[in-house]
């Protein structure tokens, strides 16, 4: 059994936004999913993290009615 690339950080991730503008940690070797983009270059995955504590201060949807 593969190791699971969100804990794997032998590779490069990224910061990806969706249109809410919720933030995610995301490994840049998988197809970033539908719906979001790619806000980061690929970096470590601290760096992501931190990226993620700087910039999201408000983890609420943009639309306050999204499930």
């Amino acid at each position: 059994m593969g190791t699971n690339p969100f804990d794997d950080e032998r590779h490069p991730f990224r910061v990806v936004v969706n249109d809410q503008g919720w933030h995610a940690i995301w490994p840049d070797v998988r197809d970033i999913p539908r719906g979001w983009r790619s806000v980061t270059a690929p970096g470590d995955r601290q760096a992501c993290l931190d990226y993620i504590g700087e910039s999201w201060t408000d983890p609420r949807p943009a639309e306050p009615d999204y499930p």
